[in-house]
């Protein structure tokens, strides 16, 4: 490729992605709420042409393109709800209880293992298996516990 091309689509490349980020800016509306001649709540982002009673009239509090992408994570949530089985003793509930609760801690366990046994060497297909585990895990470890 020419170098001179390269500066060209890099320039077009670069103008772009600013004209398109220039057009993403936050939009807001007004929106009118008013009640009919037959007593129906009418809402809209015009205000009313003929004499009616007006509800309100308020700034949109909201961006229209706001997504609000923390409010909904995709964390598993672990409760007590789920354990009806009784056990004999104290100790083993609270076993239980503690694996339902809190995953994290098994999956960080679990790595540490493999961890372990990768730092002791391994042949080639059980090592590679191994960091494949490793790799899962953490990944679960992730998504689940953040």
């Amino acid at each position: 490729m020419d170098a001179r091309f390269k500066g060209k689509a890099r320039l077009f490349v670069l103008s772009a992605v600013v004209f398109i980020s220039g057009l993403s800016g936050n939009v807001s509306a007004e929106i009118y709420k008013w009640s009919d001649s037959e007593n129906k709540t009418i809402y809209s982002d015009r205000p009313p042409q003929m004499k009616v009673r007006m509800l309100s009239a308020e700034r949109g509090k909201v961006p229209v393109n706001y997504m609000d992408w923390k409010s909904t994570p995709k964390v598993k949530f672990y409760d007590n709800s789920s354990l009806k089985r009784v056990f004999k003793s104290k100790k083993q509930t609270a076993r239980v209880i503690s694996k339902k609760r809190d995953p994290c801690v098994h999956y960080r366990k679990q790595i540490d293992g493999i961890q372990s046994q990768l730092r002791a060497g391994y042949t080639e297909p059980k090592g590679n298996k191994l960091r494949a585990k490793r790799r899962a895990l953490s990944n679960r470890l992730y998504r689940e516990c953040r």
